[in-house]
């Protein structure tokens, strides 16, 4: 789970597993499904994650609650970075529920909250203020697990490429009838970053014998 989407009364089937990673660095998550999405997905030649415009930050983040603490003990500093149109009250970041999800390492998702063009830490140029904070020296990484993940995300288990929160509404990274890159092509760093070099590895050779 990563973008806030609104909770359905039928949802969607899950997605079909292809199999099960072992090697990945996750302490929380035991055998982790692979979704079909990472094999069968295309992605445009001309996606770049590092070109991102911050349209997966539209309806806000879920954020571990461990994550939530951790950005909670840096106030002053992340402030410091924030747009003047942004909240400075940090009782205006985080929504006051709580979400039980097994995907989290606490097993709890805290969403944040939104502003008029999206997560509450986005700035005026579309950029994540708690890695802003972090780049400049201010504070250690704060971004949520997920946030540098996307498109890669786990749900109730299962890798997968996060279609539901992307199809028709970025201008990047979702599959593309004309695509030309695989999803380990597109999205190397957000693969390794998610399950550790033994896991990525573990991944290639998956998704290899899968196609033969």
């Amino acid at each position: 789970m990563t973008v806030k989407l609104p909770v359905v009364a039928e949802p969607e089937p899950p997605e079909e597993s292809i199999g099960v990673l072992t090697r990945h660095h996750l302490g929380h998550v035991g055998g982790l499904k692979v979704g079909r999405s990472l094999l069968d997905a295309r992605i445009a030649a001309s996606c770049d994650s590092n070109k991102c415009t911050s349209q997966c930050c539209g309806t806000g983040v879920w954020a571990d609650r461990a994550e939530k603490e951790r950005i909670l003990a840096h106030v002053a500093e992340i402030i410091a970075t924030m747009d003047p149109d942004q909240p400075t009250d940090p009782a205006r970041w985080f929504d006051d529920g709580e979400l039980h999800d097994d995907d989290f390492p606490s097993k709890v998702a805290i969403g944040t909250q939104t502003i008029d063009r999206g997560c509450v830490f986005l700035n005026q140029k579309g950029r994540c203020v708690l890695q802003k904070a972090n780049l400049e020296g201010r504070v250690p990484v704060l971004k949520p697990f997920f946030c540098t993940a996307f498109p890669i995300t786990i749900d109730k288990g299962m890798l997968q490429l996060d279609v539901d929160n992307v199809e028709g509404t970025r201008e990047c990274c979702q599959p593309a009838a004309e695509g030309t890159k695989s999803v380990l092509e597109a999205f190397a760093y957000e693969v390794e970053f998610t399950l550790g070099k033994d896991g990525a590895e573990e991944l290639r050779a998956l998704l290899e014998h899968a196609r033969e």
